[in-house]
């Protein structure tokens, strides 16, 4: 999901009317698939539970990518963020374990390029192992709850 266009937006003294940015900023290329929602509109008071550094292939980080959870939304998403605040081809992605029965259900992506990406945001039981998988271009890192 869009974080780039909005601070753009804003920037340029864009107004926000319930969601949409009016503005000449392009929401083209992002591509959310699941979930329950968007985390920038539904989950206040986010947190990180666990975070992986992204590297390249010479061992330099390029990014992190994070498991957020809130209670506000009673939901896990991923978030992914660029080192170096440049535009990159990002993937954020929330998901149980492959081996949960609800592993389809409980599946949420977002593909974007962007500085910073993250998923929508997955309701499930509290006991529930999740993972956060992130993508920046080539390079990729997962954590997962304990």
């Amino acid at each position: 999901m869009r974080i780039r266009n909005k601070i753009a937006a804003f920037a340029a003294g864009a107004v926000l009317t319930g969601g949409t940015i009016l503005a000449g900023a392009s929401t083209a290329s992002a591509e959310d698939q699941g979930g329950n929602g968007n985390p920038y509109y539904d989950c206040a008071n986010g947190y990180t539970v666990q975070s992986a550094t992204i590297y390249n292939s010479y061992g330099t980080a390029v990014g992190t990518v994070e498991l957020r959870w809130s209670w506000t939304c009673g939901g896990n998403w991923a978030r992914v963020t660029v080192a170096n605040g440049s535009s990159q081809n990002l993937t954020a992605v929330i998901s149980p374990l492959p081996s949960n029965p609800n592993y389809a259900q409980w599946h949420a992506s977002a593909y974007d390029t962007a500085n910073q990406n993250w998923s929508p945001y997955v309701q499930v039981p509290s006991a529930t192992i999740m993972c956060a998988y992130g993508a920046i271009g080539s390079y990729h890192a997962q954590t997962c709850s304990n």
